[in-house]
């Protein structure tokens, strides 16, 4: 019942402020916008006392040092003097924030998302190159969409959109671990590897997953 009455206790959060809110269990992200910089520090501000006041009526705390926020801009905005704070604890501020397991940074560029992402592709990489020689087609399809599938299908349709210049290392990847399971030379195209498999490219498997999202 622990996760449960907890869920319960902060399911009116968003309510308690003028905040977006996304609420996934114990994870919290709260939202605000303005053209403003000056602006946008003074209703954060506010609103955060709000959260703060609520937090306190709900007998909650936050984990300061796990807490953080994150300025999304488009242009080289000044805001080294932007400063909030919370319970008389200055907020930190940083240029990338981990959620649910995709890291977002403050250009959007997903550079650091696909970084990440091209760490655990290759782990998988490694283990289909040293199984292949003990295992049919069969088994290594199933891997492939155990330990590489999965993590290519997370949340594709937000770091999908990223320039072709930053997706273009997860494609190499997908080429190398079709071309390990075929016996295929590292030279041999790899169309024919995917057609023979029926497996999506990562940009078709963006535009699957956008269409269907919409």
């Amino acid at each position: 019942m622990g996760s449960l009455l907890f869920l319960i206790n902060v399911n009116d959060l968003p309510c308690a402020s003028g905040f977006h809110a996304t609420l996934f269990a114990d994870d919290t992200s709260l939202h605000l916008s303005h053209k403003d910089i000056k602006t946008l520090q003074l209703n954060v501000q506010n609103e955060l006392d709000k959260v703060d006041t609520w937090m306190r009526s709900n007998r909650l705390s936050i984990t300061y040092n796990k807490t953080a926020y994150m300025i999304l801009t488009a242009t080289r905005s000044q805001n080294c003097n932007f400063k909030i704070f919370m319970n008389g604890v200055r907020i930190q501020q940083t240029d990338s924030i981990k959620y649910l397991g995709v890291i977002i940074d403050n250009k959007l560029s997903w550079k650091l998302q696909i970084s990440s992402l091209c760490g655990k592709l290759s782990q998988a990489c490694g283990v289909v190159c040293k199984i292949r020689h003990f295992a049919d087609m069969q088994i290594l399809l199933l891997i492939y969409f155990s330990l590489f599938h999965s993590h290519l299908q997370h949340c594709i349709i937000d770091w999908g959109r990223a320039y072709k210049t930053v997706i273009r290392p997860v494609q190499v990847l997908q080429n190398r671990i079709l071309k390990y399971m075929t016996f295929s030379k590292r030279t041999s195209s790899a169309n024919n590897i995917f057609n023979l498999l029926k497996i999506l490219k990562v940009s078709d498997l963006y535009q699957l997953n956008l269409e269907k999202f919409m």
